[in-house]
């Protein structure tokens, strides 16, 4: 028994000098726990002397409690979406903010877009001009109870083009469980900027 637990302490020497560059630390624990200051050849077996005094220590490499880990990983699966819902809400510089240009405008007419459920095409006045917007709203509002509403508009918006309309701006709206646009309580005239 003697012999076994000798070549075992003197293989994890040998383990302990090959893995120092790597894992130093490991090394280093792995040394303390057997008792060794020096010894840091592998050149022979052996050089382990007799009578060495190991202590007890922590363990070197855990044990992993595979239904500790399972138990973790719906907690972890959720922490993304918390994430998600932080990067969504960033802050925005006053000067980024500055960058948007936000008008007042009148809906002129509005219809569904063919193959298309929640998308309507505007037609909006901005006092100067006349616009072509694409929204998102078909679920939340009729196309003729949209007519002769004064809303806000990004009206620096680059054009886009959603399925085969033409979009110049976007109608501001809040959304939760309903969409509501974002309207004015008084009349203004057409074209003011919204700050």
């Amino acid at each position: 028994m003697g012999t076994i637990l000798y070549n075992s302490l003197e293989a994890l020497r040998f383990i302990s000098v090959l893995i120092s560059p790597f894992v130093p630390d490991t090394a280093e624990k792995i040394q303390k726990q057997i008792g060794l200051t020096e010894f840091d050849t592998v050149a022979e077996w052996g050089r382990l002397p007799v009578g060495l005094t190991v202590s007890r220590g922590e363990p070197i490499f855990p044990r992993v409690d595979v239904k500790k880990q399972k138990q973790k990983q719906p907690k972890e699966a959720a922490q993304p979406k918390q994430k998600k819902a932080k990067e969504t809400s960033r802050l925005v510089s006053f000067a980024d903010f500055q960058k948007l240009d936000l008008r007042v405008a009148r809906i002129l007419s509005a219809e569904p877009i063919e193959g298309a459920d929640r998308l309507l095409k505007l037609q909006v006045d901005l006092g100067t001009e006349k616009r072509q917007m694409v929204a998102g709203i078909a679920e939340h509002y009729k196309p003729e109870a949209l007519v002769g509403k004064q809303v806000i508009i990004v009206a620096n918006l680059e054009p886009a083009t959603i399925r085969n309309v033409e979009s110049h701006g976007m109608i501001l709206a809040g959304s939760g469980d309903s969409v509501v646009l974002a309207t004015l309580e008084t009349e203004m005239p057409l074209g003011t900027q919204v700050r």
